[in-house]
């Protein structure tokens, strides 16, 4: 029964897996996609204030 499960699981994984075959290429996507939305934020931020920051210790 497990091993059924577990088929069935992973052909469900190797249909969603188009481009990145490997666990490390999308863990290194997933890290550029996260440095890619701190920088926007940051630049929200500071250049055009189009987002407010309110922080306290």
């Amino acid at each position: 029964m497990k091993d059924v499960i577990f088929d069935d699981f992973q052909n469900a994984v190797d249909e969603s897996l188009l481009r990145h075959k490997s666990i490390l290429d999308i863990m290194t996507k997933l890290q550029e996609s996260n440095a890619r939305i701190n920088r926007a934020i940051a630049k929200s931020i500071t250049n055009c204030g189009c987002i407010k920051l309110t922080a306290e210790k």
